[in-house]
């Protein structure tokens, strides 16, 4: 009988054990060693309907690419690093085509410096394809993962946020974006101990061809002892309405609906 008890004890001493662990609040940050490479497959599918001058318009696009992060040196604020991107195409299905239009895209090089929440300020970017007009310019690329990691300790079930601004430059959009970020748990995720993340956006819009909004949702895991994102989907909708050239006939609008994958090459 004693015994029993004791073993009793043993395992409920152990239970609340793990419950402690499992409460226990965590410091996420990004503080990669010289010399850390990791790459991701990435690919994002945009579904976009739209009115232009009272006529429907639907097209979709696929594009896949590689994206390869290399830790280059430390910085004052995080750590200098670059970012490859290799092997991207991009398929284009518009209106009245038979078959899509399958495009290769140029590889980019983009020298930046990521901090320790993971915010990308871009320095200098080689190349024609479409980093070369973006890596950190606006909220939703200003980012390696979904969102920016805490700036404090965190335990599951709590949440933070973050509101990013970019400005809008030529056909180029403004946006203004608030992220609100939730531990869900501490978990093993492919053989690494990692945070799982869930992330809330909502922002506007300004500039480029009109007003519009910006609404998602993401779930990612990040290995906090490695400094890796191991990967994840998101999935957005942005709604703009235009007026026509010059003021003249009618104005459009359009709902373009995005998924965005990102998964850790092995």
């Amino acid at each position: 009988m004693r015994r029993r008890v004791a073993l009793i004890a043993v395992g409920l001493a152990l239970w609340l054990a793990g419950l402690s662990v499992a409460a226990q609040a965590v410091m996420l940050r990004y503080t990669p060693k010289v010399g850390a490479k990791v790459s991701y497959d990435e690919t994002q599918t945009s579904t976009t309907d739209a009115t232009m001058a009272g006529k429907p318009v639907h097209s979709q696009t696929t594009m896949h690419m590689t994206v390869t992060y290399t830790v280059k040196a430390k910085a004052p604020k995080g750590v200098r690093a670059e970012m490859a991107m290799r092997n991207a195409s991009m398929s284009m299905t518009m209106p009245g085509a038979k078959q899509p239009m399958t495009q290769k895209m140029p590889d980019t090089t983009t020298a930046m410096v990521i901090d320790e929440r993971g915010h990308i300020e871009r320095e200098k970017t080689g190349g024609k394809g479409p980093q070369a007009m973006g890596a950190g310019d606006d909220p939703l690329t200003a980012v390696i993962g979904f969102s920016l990691l805490p700036n404090k300790e965190v335990k599951p079930g709590e949440t933070w946020t973050d509101t990013l601004e970019s400005k809008s430059a030529g056909m180029a959009p403004g946006m203004k974006v608030t992220f609100t970020s939730r531990l869900v748990e501490l978990t093993t995720y492919q053989g690494r101990r990692c945070a799982k993340l869930n992330t809330t956006l909502k922002g506007t819009i300004s500039g480029g061809m009109g007003p519009g909004t910006i609404q998602g949702q993401g779930t990612e895991y990040y290995d906090y002892e490695n400094s890796v994102w191991m990967g994840g989907e998101a999935k957005m909708t942005m709604t703009m309405k235009f007026s026509a050239p010059q003021g003249k006939g009618p104005g459009g609008s359009m709902v373009t609906k995005i998924t965005g994958t990102m998964k850790l090459r092995k």
